[in-house]
Protein backbone atom coordinates (compact mmCIF):
# COMPACT_ATOMS: atom_id res chain seq x y z
CA UNK A 1 0.00 0.00 0.00
CA UNK A 2 2.87 2.42 0.83
CA UNK A 3 4.44 1.48 -2.28
CA UNK A 4 1.41 2.09 -4.45
CA UNK A 5 1.40 5.56 -2.71
CA UNK A 6 4.62 6.33 -3.08
CA UNK A 7 4.22 5.53 -7.21
CA UNK A 8 1.28 7.68 -7.07
CA UNK A 9 3.17 9.86 -5.49
CA UNK A 10 5.80 10.32 -8.54
CA UNK A 11 3.42 10.40 -11.03
CA UNK A 12 1.70 13.37 -9.77
CA UNK A 13 4.44 15.49 -9.49
CA UNK A 14 5.92 14.17 -12.50
CA UNK A 15 2.63 15.72 -14.28
CA UNK A 16 3.09 19.08 -12.12
CA UNK A 17 6.91 19.29 -12.88
CA UNK A 18 5.69 19.42 -17.05
CA UNK A 19 2.97 21.81 -15.47
CA UNK A 20 5.55 23.98 -13.97
CA UNK A 21 7.36 24.14 -17.27
CA UNK A 22 4.55 24.89 -19.45
CA UNK A 23 3.40 27.91 -16.93
CA UNK A 24 6.85 28.83 -17.04
CA UNK A 25 6.79 29.01 -20.66
CA UNK A 26 3.48 30.55 -20.71
CA UNK A 27 4.09 33.53 -18.47
CA UNK A 28 7.38 34.17 -20.40
CA UNK A 29 5.56 34.71 -23.63
CA UNK A 30 2.46 36.72 -22.25
CA UNK A 31 5.09 39.40 -20.55
CA UNK A 32 7.81 38.78 -21.90
CA UNK A 33 9.63 38.52 -18.25
CA UNK A 34 12.46 36.00 -18.00
CA UNK A 35 12.01 35.63 -14.39
CA UNK A 36 8.98 33.39 -15.79
CA UNK A 37 11.76 31.03 -17.30
CA UNK A 38 13.11 30.19 -13.79
CA UNK A 39 9.87 27.96 -13.93
CA UNK A 40 10.50 26.74 -16.78
CA UNK A 41 14.07 25.46 -16.33
CA UNK A 42 13.03 24.17 -12.63
CA UNK A 43 10.20 22.19 -14.60
CA UNK A 44 11.93 20.59 -17.11
CA UNK A 45 15.26 19.75 -14.92
CA UNK A 46 13.09 18.14 -12.24
CA UNK A 47 10.77 16.32 -15.02
CA UNK A 48 14.79 14.64 -16.02
CA UNK A 49 14.67 13.75 -12.08
CA UNK A 50 11.45 12.44 -11.47
CA UNK A 51 11.76 10.06 -14.81
CA UNK A 52 14.49 8.39 -13.32
CA UNK A 53 12.78 7.91 -9.77
CA UNK A 54 9.54 7.00 -11.45
CA UNK A 55 10.97 4.38 -13.17
CA UNK A 56 13.05 2.52 -10.55
CA UNK A 57 9.36 3.14 -8.07
CA UNK A 58 7.55 0.47 -11.22
CA UNK A 59 10.03 -1.35 -12.56
CA UNK A 60 8.52 -4.00 -10.81
CA UNK A 61 5.50 -3.05 -13.04
CA UNK A 62 6.04 -3.93 -16.95
CA UNK A 63 2.69 -1.98 -18.05
CA UNK A 64 3.34 0.87 -16.05
CA UNK A 65 7.14 0.99 -17.30
CA UNK A 66 5.43 0.39 -21.03
CA UNK A 67 3.06 3.63 -20.43
CA UNK A 68 5.90 5.83 -19.35
CA UNK A 69 7.78 5.06 -22.35
CA UNK A 70 5.06 5.80 -24.47
CA UNK A 71 5.00 9.19 -22.87
CA UNK A 72 8.12 9.77 -24.12
CA UNK A 73 8.18 10.80 -27.12
CA UNK A 74 5.15 13.13 -26.90
CA UNK A 75 7.03 14.56 -23.89
CA UNK A 76 9.71 15.39 -26.00
CA UNK A 77 7.85 16.78 -28.60
CA UNK A 78 5.91 19.21 -25.93
CA UNK A 79 9.74 19.80 -24.58
CA UNK A 80 10.76 20.91 -28.16
CA UNK A 81 7.68 22.86 -28.70
CA UNK A 82 8.22 25.17 -25.36
CA UNK A 83 11.91 25.36 -26.36
CA UNK A 84 11.12 26.87 -29.92
CA UNK A 85 8.20 28.97 -28.62
CA UNK A 86 11.06 30.34 -26.22
CA UNK A 87 13.76 30.96 -28.59
CA UNK A 88 11.17 32.62 -31.05
CA UNK A 89 9.93 35.16 -28.88
CA UNK A 90 13.56 35.68 -27.70
CA UNK A 91 14.09 36.46 -31.28
CA UNK A 92 11.42 38.28 -31.52
CA UNK A 93 9.84 36.33 -34.31
CA UNK A 94 6.24 37.28 -33.20
CA UNK A 95 4.73 36.21 -36.64
CA UNK A 96 6.17 32.42 -36.37
CA UNK A 97 5.73 32.09 -32.73
CA UNK A 98 2.03 32.83 -33.30
CA UNK A 99 1.76 30.11 -36.56
CA UNK A 100 3.56 27.41 -33.92
CA UNK A 101 1.02 28.12 -31.13
CA UNK A 102 -1.97 27.59 -33.82
CA UNK A 103 -0.69 24.77 -34.77
CA UNK A 104 -1.57 23.03 -31.05
CA UNK A 105 1.04 20.72 -31.85
CA UNK A 106 1.95 21.41 -28.02
CA UNK A 107 -1.73 21.14 -27.06
CA UNK A 108 -1.56 17.12 -29.02
CA UNK A 109 1.28 16.24 -27.41
CA UNK A 110 0.43 17.36 -23.90
CA UNK A 111 -3.03 15.88 -24.47
CA UNK A 112 -1.55 12.64 -25.41
CA UNK A 113 0.55 12.68 -22.21
CA UNK A 114 -1.91 13.70 -19.99
CA UNK A 115 -4.02 10.52 -21.32
CA UNK A 116 -0.96 8.02 -20.25
CA UNK A 117 -0.62 9.99 -17.04
CA UNK A 118 -4.22 9.69 -16.25
CA UNK A 119 -4.27 5.73 -16.75
CA UNK A 120 -0.86 5.69 -15.14
CA UNK A 121 -2.65 7.01 -12.15
CA UNK A 122 -5.98 4.91 -12.78
CA UNK A 123 -3.88 1.72 -12.65
CA UNK A 124 -2.53 2.76 -9.32
CA UNK A 125 -5.98 3.50 -7.73
CA UNK A 126 -6.82 0.07 -8.80
CA UNK A 127 -3.46 -1.62 -7.70
CA UNK A 128 -4.35 0.99 -4.23
CA UNK A 129 -7.97 -0.93 -3.76
CA UNK A 130 -6.48 -4.58 -4.30
CA UNK A 131 -3.89 -3.66 -1.62
CA UNK A 132 -6.05 -2.29 1.11
CA UNK A 133 -8.16 -5.30 0.77
CA UNK A 134 -5.44 -7.80 1.01
CA UNK A 135 -4.01 -5.54 3.73
CA UNK A 136 -7.51 -5.24 5.53
CA UNK A 137 -7.88 -9.19 4.97
CA UNK A 138 -4.49 -9.80 6.52
CA UNK A 139 -5.26 -7.87 9.77
CA UNK A 140 -8.29 -9.72 10.30
CA UNK A 141 -6.42 -12.97 9.84
CA UNK A 142 -3.62 -10.85 12.66
CA UNK A 143 -5.82 -10.34 14.35
CA UNK A 144 -7.82 -13.66 14.68
CA UNK A 145 -4.99 -15.86 15.10
CA UNK A 146 -3.87 -12.84 17.90
CA UNK A 147 -6.86 -13.86 19.90
CA UNK A 148 -6.36 -17.84 19.01
CA UNK A 149 -3.09 -17.26 20.31
CA UNK A 150 -3.92 -15.28 23.50
CA UNK A 151 -7.04 -17.89 24.34
CA UNK A 152 -4.73 -20.57 23.97
CA UNK A 153 -2.01 -19.14 26.58
CA UNK A 154 -5.12 -18.20 28.72
CA UNK A 155 -6.06 -21.87 28.78
CA UNK A 156 -2.71 -23.28 29.21
CA UNK A 157 -2.30 -20.66 31.86
CA UNK A 158 -5.39 -22.34 33.96
CA UNK A 159 -4.72 -25.88 33.38
CA UNK A 160 -0.99 -25.16 34.76
CA UNK A 161 -2.68 -23.22 37.80
CA UNK A 162 -5.07 -25.96 38.20
CA UNK A 163 -1.91 -28.94 37.83
CA UNK A 164 -0.01 -26.58 40.24
CA UNK A 165 -2.89 -26.41 42.68
CA UNK A 166 -3.47 -30.07 42.15
CA UNK A 167 0.16 -30.93 42.95
CA UNK A 168 -0.15 -28.77 45.90
CA UNK A 169 -2.83 -30.68 47.55
CA UNK A 170 -1.31 -34.32 46.65
CA UNK A 171 1.97 -32.58 48.27
CA UNK A 172 -0.17 -31.53 51.92
CA UNK A 173 -1.65 -35.10 51.67
CA UNK A 174 1.78 -37.12 50.99
CA UNK A 175 2.96 -34.54 53.82
CA UNK A 176 0.21 -35.12 56.06
CA UNK A 177 0.57 -39.00 55.69
CA UNK A 178 4.22 -39.21 56.45
CA UNK A 179 3.98 -37.18 59.35
CA UNK A 180 0.93 -39.90 60.34
CA UNK A 181 3.43 -42.93 59.67
CA UNK A 182 6.64 -40.84 61.43
CA UNK A 183 4.37 -40.42 64.35
CA UNK A 184 3.31 -44.41 64.08
CA UNK A 185 6.76 -45.00 63.88
CA UNK A 186 7.78 -43.10 66.91
CA UNK A 187 5.26 -44.69 68.98
CA UNK A 188 6.35 -48.53 68.32
CA UNK A 189 9.94 -47.36 68.71
CA UNK A 190 8.91 -46.02 72.09
CA UNK A 191 6.11 -49.55 73.19
CA UNK A 192 9.84 -51.38 71.70
CA UNK A 193 11.98 -49.44 73.91
CA UNK A 194 9.59 -49.82 76.92
CA UNK A 195 9.42 -53.81 76.09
Amino acid sequence: VAHTLEVNAAIVTYQGALRRAESGQRGFLLTGDPAYLNDYEIGRRRLGEIQKDLEALISDNSQQLQKLQTILPPLKNKLDELQQAIDLKQAGRETELQALLRSNAGLDAMNQILRQILSMLNDERSLLNQRREYSDRTNILLFAVNFAGGLIIAILALASISLIRKRNHQLALAHAELEQANRGLEERVAERTAD
